[in-house]
C-alpha cells in the first residue's frame, strides 16, 4: 500500500502594511533541514504502557510578521521512529502558532496536525500539541518542552518531550 503525504504551504512574501501605514516584516524563512540534537520524548498507551523512546527531526517553515528572529507561525514536517517492539517510523504535518516574545525567557505554542506511522500496519490520524520555549530568541537557539496527543487506529496515544530551535 502506497501513502502519499503532502503538505502544501501558500505564502506570498510582499510586505503589508501595518496600522501606521508603515511596510511590515511579513515573510518567510526555511529551517535546517537537519535538527541536532533532534527531538526526543516519550510516548505512552494503553496498548503500550510502558514507555517508548520517540526521535524527529522536525523541518519548518516560519511565516508571518518577524519579531526579532522569530515569526508567529510555523508550517512543520517531522519524520521520526518510535521505538515500540517492532520500531514504528511516523511522518507529521503540522500547524504551529507560536508567541514567545523576544525579550523573554518564556514563550508558549500551540499546533495541530496528522500523523501517519507505519508498523504493523499504517495508522493515520490527528494530532495537537501544547509547546513551551525556554530561553531568550535573538540568541542561536533555545529549548522547547512539548506534550502532543495524536488519535491513531481508534488510540490515544500521547508523550512529552524536549528539543532544540535555533528559530
Amino acid at each position: 500500500m502506497a501513502a502519499v503525504f503532502v503538505l502544501v504551504v501558500l505564502v506570498a512574501s510582499a510586505p503589508a502594511d501595518d496600522a501606521a501605514g508603515q511596510a511590515s516584516d511579513w515573510g518567510w524563512d526555511t529551517g535546517a533541514l537537519i535538527t541536532l540534537p533532534p527531538r526526543v520524548a516519550l510516548s505512552w498507551s494503553r496498548s503500550q504502557p510502558s514507555l517508548a523512546l520517540d526521535v524527529s527531526m522536525p523541518w519548518m517553515i516560519q511565516f508571518g510578521n518577524r519579531e526579532r528572529a522569530l515569526r508567529p507561525h510555523r508550517a512543520v514536517i517531522e519524520p521520526g521512529v518510535l521505538f515500540t517492539s517492532p520500531a514504528s517510523p511516523y511522518l507529521r504535518a503540522a500547524y504551529e502558532y507560536t508567541r514567545h516574545p523576544s525579550d523573554e525567557w518564556f514563550g508558549f505554542g500551540l499546533g495541530a496536525g496528522a500523523t501517519m506511522r507505519a508498523g504493523a500496519s499504517i495508522l493515520f490520524g490527528p494530532s495537537v500539541e501544547l509547546l513551551a520555549h525556554l530561553g531568550k530568541t535573538d540568541g542561536p537557539g533555545f529549548l522547547v518542552a512539548s506534550l502532543r496527543c495524536e488519535w491513531l487506529g481508534g488510540e490515544l496515544v500521547c508523550g512529552g518531550g524536549v528539543g532544540a530551535r535555533y528559530w
